[in-house]
């Protein structure tokens, strides 16, 4: 772009000026060892650029993490250490130019170390005649050979991802695309098997059965298009080829395998909404599910909630969870040192009782989150290995032991070798003991105040809607129901169980993916329904009972679904009539057209007259209603009470009528011989 006087040379915008990118460097440094750093120039602007050169300085180690962060972060670093340079030469249009630069450990004064290990700031700038062009802010750490209490460090990446399959059984493409070459889930699986770091693998149940069913094949759905996908073809196997390296990973020595809740469930909705039983059964289930599709038994008794967790919830899951897995912001901590405190800490139940919970480093937090700086994967890596040595250093001589837990969280976005360098550097590092995640309480000092939970209000706010849940309590009820009714050896009771498991994932709390959750519910709630309309109670002409000691009343149904019912059927409570062998009875219904008739024995309580009786069919259980009916009875039977009334108002007349003609006849003789007298 020219200058506004037309002199002088033409000035890149910020968008072609060269840039600054560190390829690797010597981030941990041992006594004796040199700095030696390689970096990339590169030319984005339309002309070669010449006049380059790169100054990298080191500056006054840090003496706490906060003086750590504000260095790195915000590039406040301290007095300058040393500063050393190389020039870059021309770099064409478009080009990359790689050069490399260094420091001999004498030179930085590092060559006996005894009384200057810790951690420096690294800067690195790319200038041109003084003007600096692009700036890295990274650090090296001077560490001894080796040390008497390392910080005993566990690191838990979750392995879980958005859901794709739909509610039909078919394959949205999003999971598919996420075991592709470069796709979020063969980076974790890739960058997890780069490494020999004892790391602690939380694996998805949920996730693992949507994966094999992508690799036996699958109906893949896009944009209103189905498409058999094949086993042998490329998005399945690329599925398999996840599940074998990620197999392959959890078998490796040291490696422990944590399950997460099958969905991962949102466990604090489910108990809120009064569906305790189902959360819980959400924990044993992604343990289960995890080991059936893994073949090997997760680390039990350890739970990773997906969002928090409050007093109820943990109170269900207490019989199968002893240790909880929680970030600092859903623990209402007491006011600590300036020193970062122990990961694990006592959490007071609501019984009195104590649990543990081990919670990660928080200042790492957003560290770990994924997102890249456009500075390198090893400046990447580096900004958390340096600071776990910052926690080494706060307390080099500590008398217990003392640990330390990171952990990404569960949808963290990886970036291509950021977390195979950390976790190398980690297991390299000599203030680092690497420990699986159900070993870093033991021996490790623990806080001394316990903690109690605190559920935000912004977790509250993300759970699933109550209208929500509300139909899928509804579904599960009825999905019982349907189970009941169905034959022992049908199928569609599991498959639909394995929806409703799924409907309560926390994956559906998006807006963009709720409707895919809702639609689970309502296929089971449909299929209910279906079953239940398939059921007619038969209306025929009214029965007539002519006895009041003994009839039956018959009740026929006919089934219109594909297989055989078993239903209940039950007459509704009447004063009119009794069952003498009872108002129910269990039977099969064959489908088909065919009616079937079942008979109840009855015995008339109130003969004559008309009355509906109610027939309720309903499972074999009385847990739902399926259908319902009327029969109508007509009663031409005389009680013997009546006939005894009706015969003693007889007789009275009788007897009255022939005293009447008696007395009439008396009265006649009376008044004849009255007048013969006369």
């Amino acid at each position: 772009v020219a200058q506004p006087d037309g002199g002088g040379p033409a000035r890149a915008t910020a968008a072609e000026a060269p840039q600054l990118r560190v390829v690797d460097f010597t981030g941990v440094l041992r006594p004796g060892d040199d700095v030696a750093i390689r970096v990339t120039v590169r030319n984005p602007g339309p002309g070669a650029t010449d006049g380059l050169r790169v100054l990298a300085t080191v500056h006054r180690k840090t003496f706490s993490r906060y003086d750590f962060e504000q260095a790195v972060d915000a590039g406040a670093v301290g007095s300058l250490w040393d500063s050393f340079a190389v020039d870059v030469g021309l770099v064409p249009s478009g080009g990359i130019r790689e050069v490399e630069l260094g420091r001999t450990a004498s030179e930085l004064g590092f060559s006996r170390p005894d009384d200057r290990y810790g951690v420096y700031p690294l800067r690195l700038e790319l200038q041109r005649d003084g003007e600096v062009l692009d700036r890295v802010t990274t650090s090296v750490v001077l560490a001894p050979a080796s040390v008497d209490q390392p910080v005993r460090t566990a690191v838990l990446v979750g392995v879980d991802h958005a859901p794709g399959r739909l509610a039909d059984g078919s394959f949205a493409p999003r999971l598919p695309d996420a075991v592709r070459p470069g796709g979020r889930l063969d980076l974790i699986a890739r960058e997890l098997d780069a490494t020999r770091f004892p790391v602690t693998v939380a694996t998805s149940g949920y996730l693992l059965d949507q994966l094999a069913d992508i690799a036996d094949g699958y109906l893949a759905t896009d944009a209103g298009r189905r498409v058999e996908i094949g086993a042998e073809q490329r998005p399945a196997r690329h599925a398999d080829e996840f599940l074998v390296r990620l197999g392959s990973v959890i078998g490796r020595t040291g490696v422990e395998q944590l399950a997460l809740p099958y969905g991962p469930a949102d466990l604090v909705a489910l108990v809120r909404a009064g569906l305790a039983q189902e959360a819980v059964r959400h924990v044993t289930e992604g343990a289960a599910s995890v080991e059936r599709l893994t073949g090997s038994r997760p680390t039990p008794g350890i739970l990773w909630p997906p969002d928090g967790l409050d007093v109820p919830t943990l109170a269900q899951a207490s019989g199968a969870v002893d240790t909880v897995v929680l970030p600092e912001r859903y623990l209402a901590v007491p006011a600590g040192s300036d020193l970062t405190p122990s990961p694990v800490r006592r959490l007071r139940t609501a019984t009195g009782s104590e649990a543990t919970v081990i919670v990660p480093d928080p200042f790492l937090d957003q560290a770990l989150r994924g997102r890249p700086s456009g500075e390198g994967a090893a400046v990447d890596a580096q900004r958390i290995l340096a600071e776990t040595a910052v926690v080494y250093f706060e307390r080099p001589f500590a008398p217990a032991r003392r640990g330390l837990l990171l952990a990404p969280p569960q949808d963290f976005e990886p970036q291509p070798e950021v977390l195979s360098t950390l976790l190398n550097g980690l297991a390299a590092a000599p203030w680092i003991d690497p420990v699986p995640l159900s070993q870093l309480e033991r021996g490790v000092e623990r806080a001394d105040e316990p903690v109690r939970l605190r559920y935000p209000p912004a977790s509250r706010r993300r759970e699933l809607p109550p209208e929500y849940l509300d139909r899928v309590g509804q579904a599960r009820g009825a999905l019982g129901s349907l189970a009941l009714v169905l034959p022992a050896d049908d199928s569609t009771p599991g498959r639909y169980d394995a929806l409703l498991l799924e409907a309560s994932s926390v994956w559906y709390r998006y807006p963009t993916l709720q409707g895919e959750g809702g639609a689970r519910v309502d296929t089971v709630l449909a299929t209910a329904d279906g079953v239940s309309s398939a059921v007619t109670v038969l209306e025929g002409p009214p029965v007539t009972l002519t006895s009041v000691d003994e009839g039956q009343i018959p009740v026929t149904l006919v089934s219109t679904a594909a297989v055989p019912l078993r239903v209940r059927v039950r007459i509704a409570p009447t004063a009119k009539f009794a069952f003498t062998d009872g108002a129910q009875a269990d039977l099969v219904l064959p489908p088909g057209p065919e009616p079937t008739t079942i008979s109840f024995a009855t015995r008339t309580l109130i003969p004559g007259g008309t009355a509906p009786i109610e027939v309720v069919v309903e499972d074999p259980e009385g847990v739902r209603v399926l259908t319902a009916g009327t029969v109508v009875v007509r009663s031409t039977a005389n009680s013997p009470v009546a006939l005894l009334v009706t015969g003693g108002a007889g007789v009275f007349l009788l007897v009255w009528w022939v005293r009447d003609i008696l007395r009439r006849r008396r009265a006649r003789v009376e008044d004849t011989s009255a007048r013969v007298a006369a």
